[in-house]
């Protein structure tokens, strides 16, 4: 995740992401999405950005907090 374009987020799950994880991917199970995917959108929610850095065009599909599009910066 990029933040005005000048800095990346590294981040990992806690023990409180776990419940929203798997509602992300039981929500998107038409269009399969793993854990890796779940985590970087809970992730995104968590640190307010809306900027996904991916190869994965699946995110053009997903919403933040189901309101807003994410912008996808994608490199496939």
């Amino acid at each position: 995740m990029i933040d005005d374009y000048k800095s990346f987020y590294f981040g990992s799950p806690t023990s409180l992401d776990y419940p929203p994880l798997f509602e992300l991917m039981a929500k998107y199970k038409d269009r399969p999405m793993d854990l890796a995917d779940a985590t970087l959108v809970v992730t995104t929610e968590s640190v307010k950005s809306q900027i996904i850095l991916t190869f994965d065009s699946d995110f053009f599909f997903c919403l933040i907090d189901d309101k807003e599009p994410f912008e996808v910066i994608n490199f496939s």
